[in-house]
């Protein structure tokens, strides 16, 4: 099974933030399963970047494939927030300020969502190996 660690992190490229961010949730590196993959994910840890970097062409077309129904959930979600705050704007301070919470309460939920669905990716395509 794969061991990620601060190490492969800065042969992949990794920039100093991201492997320090990678230590505190994973101190002594971290194997690619399902539970990691999420914890990964609400650290907010980029997955898509590990991904990107080392997932071979083939299992990175697969972890896209996966992955792009969340994506495409997240925007269609930020899009109708986004919508009702443009509608709410033209209305009193009271309502844009209401407005915009929502909008970003929306978005951040939509995000963690999104997150989550990229450690199920990343763990479909890698940690079953």
């Amino acid at each position: 099974m794969t061991r990620i660690t601060a190490a492969l992190l800065r042969r992949l490229g990794a920039n100093c933030e991201g492997v320090e961010d990678f230590k505190e949730v994973f101190p002594k590196g971290a194997e690619i399963t399902l539970e990691n993959c999420l914890l990964a994910a609400g650290h907010h840890l980029n997955i898509d970047w590990f991904a990107r970097r080392y997932l071979k062409p083939q299992a990175l077309e697969a972890y896209k494939q996966v992955k792009t129904p969340a994506l495409e959930a997240y925007y269609k979600v930020v899009a109708s927030a986004s919508e009702a705050y443009s509608k709410a704007i033209v209305q009193v301070d009271y309502q844009q300020a209401t407005a915009w919470a929502d909008y970003k309460k929306t978005q951040a939920t939509a995000l963690e969502d999104y997150y989550k669905a990229t450690a199920q990716a990343l763990y479909e395509v890698v940690g079953k190996e």
